[in-house]
Protein backbone atom coordinates (compact mmCIF):
# COMPACT_ATOMS: atom_id res chain seq x y z
CA UNK A 1 0.00 0.00 0.00
CA UNK A 2 1.26 3.50 -0.77
CA UNK A 3 0.25 7.09 -0.33
CA UNK A 4 0.55 10.02 -2.61
CA UNK A 5 3.23 12.60 -1.90
CA UNK A 6 5.15 13.26 1.29
CA UNK A 7 5.87 10.47 3.71
CA UNK A 8 4.76 6.93 2.85
CA UNK A 9 2.20 5.22 5.08
CA UNK A 10 2.26 1.58 6.13
CA UNK A 11 -0.89 -0.50 6.59
CA UNK A 12 -1.08 -3.81 8.50
CA UNK A 13 -3.40 -6.35 6.96
CA UNK A 14 -4.66 -9.17 9.23
CA UNK A 15 -6.06 -12.14 7.38
CA UNK A 16 -9.07 -13.89 8.80
CA UNK A 17 -8.05 -17.39 9.97
CA UNK A 18 -9.84 -20.40 8.53
CA UNK A 19 -13.11 -21.40 10.19
CA UNK A 20 -11.68 -24.72 11.21
CA UNK A 21 -9.25 -23.06 13.57
CA UNK A 22 -10.33 -23.75 17.14
CA UNK A 23 -8.61 -20.71 18.63
CA UNK A 24 -8.39 -18.23 15.74
CA UNK A 25 -6.65 -15.47 17.63
CA UNK A 26 -3.71 -17.55 18.68
CA UNK A 27 -2.22 -16.85 15.29
CA UNK A 28 -2.25 -13.14 16.10
CA UNK A 29 -1.16 -13.06 19.75
CA UNK A 30 1.65 -15.18 21.11
CA UNK A 31 2.51 -15.10 24.79
CA UNK A 32 6.11 -15.11 25.85
CA UNK A 33 7.37 -18.17 27.75
CA UNK A 34 6.61 -18.09 31.50
CA UNK A 35 9.60 -17.25 33.63
CA UNK A 36 9.78 -18.15 37.32
CA UNK A 37 9.53 -15.18 39.64
CA UNK A 38 12.69 -14.52 41.58
CA UNK A 39 12.02 -13.89 45.28
CA UNK A 40 14.78 -11.98 47.10
CA UNK A 41 16.65 -14.15 49.59
CA UNK A 42 15.98 -11.61 52.36
CA UNK A 43 12.22 -12.14 51.95
CA UNK A 44 12.64 -15.91 52.03
CA UNK A 45 14.71 -15.68 55.21
CA UNK A 46 12.17 -13.36 56.82
CA UNK A 47 9.32 -15.73 55.98
CA UNK A 48 11.27 -18.68 57.33
CA UNK A 49 12.02 -16.81 60.55
CA UNK A 50 8.34 -15.89 60.94
CA UNK A 51 7.27 -19.50 60.45
CA UNK A 52 9.85 -20.68 62.99
CA UNK A 53 8.65 -18.07 65.48
CA UNK A 54 5.02 -19.09 65.05
CA UNK A 55 6.00 -22.73 65.40
CA UNK A 56 7.94 -22.00 68.61
CA UNK A 57 5.03 -19.98 70.02
CA UNK A 58 2.58 -22.78 69.23
CA UNK A 59 4.86 -25.34 70.84
CA UNK A 60 5.31 -23.17 73.94
CA UNK A 61 1.56 -22.65 74.27
CA UNK A 62 0.99 -26.39 73.96
CA UNK A 63 3.60 -27.17 76.61
CA UNK A 64 2.22 -24.51 78.98
CA UNK A 65 -1.28 -26.01 78.65
CA UNK A 66 -0.04 -29.54 79.28
CA UNK A 67 2.07 -28.39 82.22
CA UNK A 68 -1.01 -27.03 83.99
CA UNK A 69 -2.46 -30.55 83.94
CA UNK A 70 0.67 -32.15 85.44
CA UNK A 71 2.20 -32.24 88.88
CA UNK A 72 5.21 -29.89 88.70
CA UNK A 73 7.40 -32.35 90.60
CA UNK A 74 6.74 -35.22 88.16
CA UNK A 75 9.39 -36.37 85.66
CA UNK A 76 7.13 -35.51 82.70
CA UNK A 77 6.64 -31.96 84.02
CA UNK A 78 10.41 -31.66 84.42
CA UNK A 79 10.93 -32.59 80.78
CA UNK A 80 8.27 -30.11 79.63
CA UNK A 81 9.75 -27.30 81.71
CA UNK A 82 13.23 -27.97 80.34
CA UNK A 83 11.88 -27.80 76.79
CA UNK A 84 10.01 -24.58 77.60
CA UNK A 85 13.12 -23.01 79.10
CA UNK A 86 15.08 -23.92 75.96
CA UNK A 87 12.36 -22.42 73.73
CA UNK A 88 12.11 -19.22 75.77
CA UNK A 89 15.89 -18.84 75.79
CA UNK A 90 16.13 -19.24 72.01
CA UNK A 91 13.27 -16.79 71.43
CA UNK A 92 14.68 -14.35 74.04
CA UNK A 93 11.41 -14.51 75.98
CA UNK A 94 13.00 -13.43 79.26
CA UNK A 95 9.92 -13.35 81.49
CA UNK A 96 8.76 -16.75 80.24
CA UNK A 97 12.22 -18.11 81.02
CA UNK A 98 12.21 -16.60 84.54
CA UNK A 99 8.72 -17.94 85.28
CA UNK A 100 9.48 -21.47 84.10
CA UNK A 101 12.99 -21.65 85.56
CA UNK A 102 11.56 -20.55 88.91
CA UNK A 103 8.98 -23.34 88.80
CA UNK A 104 11.64 -25.87 87.85
CA UNK A 105 14.10 -24.88 90.60
CA UNK A 106 11.36 -25.10 93.24
CA UNK A 107 9.63 -28.29 92.09
CA UNK A 108 12.54 -30.33 90.67
CA UNK A 109 14.80 -30.13 93.72
CA UNK A 110 16.68 -33.37 92.98
CA UNK A 111 16.94 -33.02 89.20
CA UNK A 112 20.53 -33.13 87.87
CA UNK A 113 19.84 -30.04 85.73
CA UNK A 114 18.77 -27.95 88.70
CA UNK A 115 22.11 -26.10 89.12
CA UNK A 116 22.11 -25.07 85.43
CA UNK A 117 18.50 -23.89 85.60
CA UNK A 118 19.10 -21.97 88.83
CA UNK A 119 21.96 -20.13 87.14
CA UNK A 120 19.69 -19.24 84.21
CA UNK A 121 17.15 -17.95 86.74
CA UNK A 122 19.80 -15.87 88.53
CA UNK A 123 20.95 -14.42 85.20
CA UNK A 124 17.36 -13.55 84.31
CA UNK A 125 16.93 -11.75 87.64
CA UNK A 126 20.22 -9.90 87.11
CA UNK A 127 19.22 -8.72 83.62
CA UNK A 128 15.90 -7.38 84.92
CA UNK A 129 17.53 -5.68 87.91
CA UNK A 130 15.82 -7.87 90.52
CA UNK A 131 18.80 -7.81 92.88
CA UNK A 132 16.99 -9.15 95.94
CA UNK A 133 15.90 -12.18 93.92
CA UNK A 134 19.49 -12.64 92.70
CA UNK A 135 20.64 -12.68 96.33
CA UNK A 136 17.93 -15.06 97.53
CA UNK A 137 18.39 -17.58 94.71
CA UNK A 138 22.17 -17.21 94.66
CA UNK A 139 22.43 -17.96 98.39
CA UNK A 140 20.19 -20.99 97.96
CA UNK A 141 22.52 -22.20 95.21
CA UNK A 142 25.67 -21.75 97.34
CA UNK A 143 24.02 -23.48 100.30
CA UNK A 144 22.91 -26.42 98.14
CA UNK A 145 25.90 -26.66 95.78
CA UNK A 146 28.90 -25.00 97.50
CA UNK A 147 31.53 -26.94 95.51
CA UNK A 148 29.73 -26.96 92.17
CA UNK A 149 31.59 -25.75 89.08
CA UNK A 150 29.02 -22.97 88.63
CA UNK A 151 29.44 -21.64 92.17
CA UNK A 152 32.09 -19.11 91.10
CA UNK A 153 29.74 -17.64 88.47
CA UNK A 154 26.89 -17.51 90.99
CA UNK A 155 29.09 -15.70 93.54
CA UNK A 156 30.00 -13.16 90.86
CA UNK A 157 26.30 -12.41 90.42
CA UNK A 158 25.89 -12.20 94.20
CA UNK A 159 28.80 -9.79 94.53
CA UNK A 160 27.60 -7.62 91.65
CA UNK A 161 24.08 -7.33 93.08
CA UNK A 162 25.51 -6.55 96.53
CA UNK A 163 27.73 -3.81 95.08
CA UNK A 164 24.85 -2.31 93.11
CA UNK A 165 22.80 -2.11 96.28
CA UNK A 166 25.71 -0.54 98.22
CA UNK A 167 26.38 -3.54 100.45
CA UNK A 168 30.14 -3.46 100.05
CA UNK A 169 31.29 -5.67 102.93
CA UNK A 170 29.13 -8.67 101.93
CA UNK A 171 30.23 -8.09 98.31
CA UNK A 172 33.87 -8.18 99.43
CA UNK A 173 33.29 -11.50 101.18
CA UNK A 174 31.78 -13.03 98.02
CA UNK A 175 34.72 -11.81 95.89
CA UNK A 176 37.14 -13.09 98.51
CA UNK A 177 35.43 -16.51 98.59
CA UNK A 178 35.64 -16.71 94.81
CA UNK A 179 39.33 -15.90 94.80
CA UNK A 180 40.03 -18.53 97.45
CA UNK A 181 37.99 -21.11 95.54
CA UNK A 182 40.16 -20.73 92.45
CA UNK A 183 38.62 -17.64 90.89
CA UNK A 184 40.42 -14.95 88.94
CA UNK A 185 43.04 -12.61 90.38
CA UNK A 186 40.61 -9.76 89.73
CA UNK A 187 38.29 -11.28 92.35
CA UNK A 188 40.98 -10.95 95.01
CA UNK A 189 41.87 -7.43 93.91
CA UNK A 190 38.23 -6.35 93.93
CA UNK A 191 37.70 -7.95 97.36
CA UNK A 192 40.62 -5.92 98.75
CA UNK A 193 39.25 -2.70 97.23
CA UNK A 194 35.82 -3.34 98.77
CA UNK A 195 37.34 -4.15 102.18
CA UNK A 196 39.28 -0.87 102.06
CA UNK A 197 36.18 1.08 101.03
CA UNK A 198 34.27 -0.40 103.96
CA UNK A 199 37.09 0.43 106.37
CA UNK A 200 37.29 4.03 105.13
CA UNK A 201 33.56 4.47 105.53
CA UNK A 202 33.61 3.52 109.20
Amino acid sequence: AGGGGGEGMCFLMIRRPPRSTLFPYTTLFRSSPCRPLKTPSSIILALAATLCLLSAQDRAADLEARLKESAESSPSAGRMMLELIDLYEKEEHLFGLIRTAGKFSRAQSDHPKRPDIMLKLIEGYAITGRHDDVLTTGRQFIEKFPKHGLAVTVRNHLATSLERTSRHLPAAKERDANWRQGGKVQDGVRALQLYQRTANAE
